[in-house]
């Protein structure tokens, strides 16, 4: 599963997994069962609870991907990596783009038509790790590729 998800939370890796048995409410002992079996070469997230395929490089990985017709995805997971990458491709293409016209767009390549709950704090940390790792700078009030 974690192969054809590419980076997942945790939180959804379980309830996947529990809804793949036909439960359809994941208790906290419950996750915790299911990713005890996680397998080992996975690579973990250091500042979030997401897991890689071993073969995927988080670091290197540029990609983000864009949510199913008509499924909205809460914001806490989607790995902070894809709104990361999803701000470079929209800073990249606008060159340079101001924090809310930023947010603007992002929150459209993943499909919200409204800003829902936690997406801006999100999206605020994910920011945040853009400019830490280097991907983006600040520019004035501008916010561009680094």
């Amino acid at each position: 599963m974690v192969t054809a998800e590419g980076s997942i939370h945790l939180d959804r890796l379980a309830r996947l997994v529990a809804n793949g048995f036909g439960l359809s409410r994941v208790a906290t002992s419950r996750r915790e069962a299911i990713l005890r079996h996680l397998p080992p070469g996975l690579r973990r997230e250091s500042f979030e609870p997401v897991v890689w395929p071993a073969a995927r490089v988080p670091e290197a990985w540029t990609g983000y991907r864009r949510p199913p017709e008509g499924v909205e995805c809460p914001p806490e997971e989607i790995p902070l990596r894809e709104f990361v990458n999803a701000m470079v491709g929209v800073s990249r293409a606008a060159a340079g783009a101001e924090r809310r016209d930023l947010y603007r767009e992002v929150l459209a390549v993943f499909e919200w038509k409204r800003r829902i709950a936690g997406v801006t704090e999100r999206l605020d940390v994910a920011l945040d790790l853009s400019v830490r790792t280097a991907r983006l700078r600040f520019e004035g009030e501008l916010v561009v590729v680094r």
